[in-house]
């Protein structure tokens, strides 16, 4: 029994520490200034910048269909790296070479299927003795490299082995892309639905003189490693070098890195700007509206807010915490604008407070089922937020596939959007991974869908990781609020999507988690800047402008170590590769 001075004590302590917790509670609640994104209290956002009188940038000359899908890659490597792109239609004779660049060419890319190799190998050869590296960003047909014996002597085949050989993956040797050795294959039955590589390719002996980056590996016990073959080397002619690829690699964004990586093995060092950002944003989510409420309850035993409330956002919650993740959350008043379920406001201040206790960011989601025209939509979602009264400053939004028609209509011709300062969008042809729309909108282009997880994403993303250090995955939360299969349900998706991110997407990542904001502050600077660099000795000095205050640089040697820096902060990232923070207009990099 317990005696009258023991309750007592009990009783004032349960007291003390009831008020201590409702305290704290509401203390937290005080403070947490959920209605403010301190993203845009700023004033000073650089803007897209006209560059007048630009410093002196390498040239980079393009044969092929301007329209294609390499062009755009090639172009979108020279917006990045501030080269200079020139297109052609066909290879230019020496004479017209100088009239068409005024001097010599950093690089010479071939689109092989706008070129005939029969009356053009010649001028190919004369290039490289100019000392001109030439890529060749695909191969002819296999026909036409058997019948012209200098074709092949400037790729560095020797021999037809096979016109078409199955391997069983890929693998990337160590120093091409930053991370390491890459091996791309289905060692166990379960890997199988990752492979999503095209495993079918031409075999070629290559001379000794290649150098080969990137193989199709085969069965070691039947051929040996050094016989695998080739995707991807690197031949050396007279006072040239010529690279192949074998494939369709530079036809997607992964050939943007493989530039990167080729000028990197011309040189003894390379020195190129990058956006230091990794995002993941969570589209469609939360939603306000007691949509899909029967379905929710069958699967779940409980109404959808609960649903989203009590199951998906601790889950949400748990996978940021664990992996260190910044999240931008693209909220969507509704899916469904026909059915006349409105949106309610009953748990709005809930998320935006518990955005801002993990550090995350709210977005506007301007997906919808095509029901309604964009613009509708767009005024029915300004309805809610005007009800609520809503304070924060909304500056990023989520659209799917951009149109040019939808982007004109939500970008500075709508009101409720005003402002909006960055796009995050599904990637099509349309546009750029990472570009300007306008002087003040930025697009950046989303790299993958975190449920899925495929060899030929994780070969991209190593390939973007070392040409931008950028990424920007996407979790769906549409597919979980509206399950239309057993995979979609939250306790499958979840499961995936975690796995994912945790085993896959987090191998290897060398850059910053950043929220959506965050990433564009970094894009500006690093789309608005110029720099020129030398060398002199074991110094390396970089004069830049424009560099805003997010400016970071990758630095790749083969061999060297940076002992000290001037007008930057530096980390190294690997054996051989460094990144720099800049902070003045004047860099030096002392080497050892």
């Amino acid at each position: 029994m317990v005696s009258y001075k023991n309750f007592l004590s009990i009783s004032v302590i349960m007291i003390i520490l009831l008020f201590m917790f409702q305290f704290l509670q509401v203390f937290v609640e005080h403070e947490n200034e959920y209605n403010i994104n301190e993203q845009v209290e700023y004033s000073d956002v650089p803007e897209n910048i006209i560059l007048d009188g630009p410093t002196e940038r390498e040239k980079i000359v393009y044969v092929g269909d301007k329209e294609s899908a390499i062009a755009k890659v090639v172009s979108q490597w020279c917006t990045y790296t501030k080269r200079e792109y020139i297109s052609s239609a066909r290879i230019p004779e020496e004479t017209e070479l100088k009239k068409l660049t005024e001097k010599v060419p950093e690089l010479f890319l071939l689109d092989a299927g706008h070129v005939d190799f029969e009356k053009e190998t010649s001028l190919i050869e004369d290039i490289t003795l100019q000392g001109i590296p030439v890529v060749f960003c695909n191969l002819p047909d296999i026909s036409v490299i058997e019948k012209n014996e200098k074709l092949r002597e400037l790729l560095g085949i020797s021999e037809i082995i096979s016109e078409n050989t199955a391997v069983e993956g890929l693998q990337v040797y160590s120093g091409f892309f930053l991370g390491g050795e890459l091996i791309l294959k289905a060692e166990k039955e379960e890997d199988l639905e990752k492979q999503d590589l095209k495993l079918n390719m031409p075999w070629f002996s290559m001379d000794a003189g290649t150098k080969v980056y990137m193989v199709g590996m085969l069965d070691e016990e039947q051929v040996p490693r050094e016989e695998f073959p080739a995707c991807l080397w690197r031949n050396h002619v007279e006072n040239s070098f010529v690279f192949a690829v074998n494939g369709d690699y530079m036809s997607t964004l992964t050939g943007i890195g493989i530039l990167d990586a080729f000028v990197h093995e011309l040189r003894d060092y390379t020195l190129y700007p990058v956006v230091n950002a990794e995002s993941v944003i969570v589209t469609n989510y939360p939603s306000f509206a007691r949509e899909n409420e029967e379905r929710i309850f069958e699967l779940y035993s409980r109404d959808t807010k609960s649903f989203e409330r009590d199951i998906v956002w601790p889950g949400i919650v748990a996978l940021a915490e664990k992996r260190n993740l910044k999240l931008t959350f693209m909220l969507t008043p509704q899916f469904d604008y026909l059915d006349e379920i409105e949106p309610d406001e009953a748990d709005y201040v809930f998320y935006l407070q518990q955005m801002k206790e993990i550090d995350g960011e709210a977005g506007m989601s301007l997906a919808n089922w095509k029901q309604v025209p964009i613009t509708e939509k767009i005024s029915r979602d300004k309805a809610f937020f005007d009800l609520i009264e809503n304070r924060y400053k909304y500056a990023s939004c989520y659209m799917e596939e951009a149109s040019s028609e939808e982007l004109e209509q939500v970008v500075g011709q709508n009101p409720a959007l005003q402002g909006i300062r960055t796009i995050a969008y599904q990637q099509g042809t349309k546009y750029p991974l990472l570009a300007f729309y306008n002087a003040g909108v930025t697009l950046q282009g989303i790299t993958g869908d975190a449920k899925q997880y495929t060899f030929s994403q994780e070969l991209q993303y190593r390939s973007l990781e070392t040409a931008l250090g950028y990424s920007n995955f996407m979790l769906d939360a549409e597919r979980v609020l509206w399950p239309e299969l057993k995979e979609d349900q939250w306790e499958n998706y979840s499961d995936e999507v975690f796995s994912n991110i945790s085993i896959y997407w987090k191998q290897n990542r060398k850059f910053d988690n950043t929220t959506l904001l965050e990433s564009d502050k970094r894009l500006r600077s690093f789309l608005n800047l110029q720099y020129s660099q030398i060398r002199d000795g074991n110094t390396i000095y970089m004069k830049l402008k424009n560099h805003g205050e997010q400016s970071w640089f990758l630095l790749r040697t083969h061999g060297e170590s940076v002992v000290a820096v001037k007008g930057a902060d530096y980390q190294m990232l690997e054996d051989d590769i460094y990144l720099l923070q800049i902070y003045s207009e004047n860099v030096e990099i002392q080497l050892e």
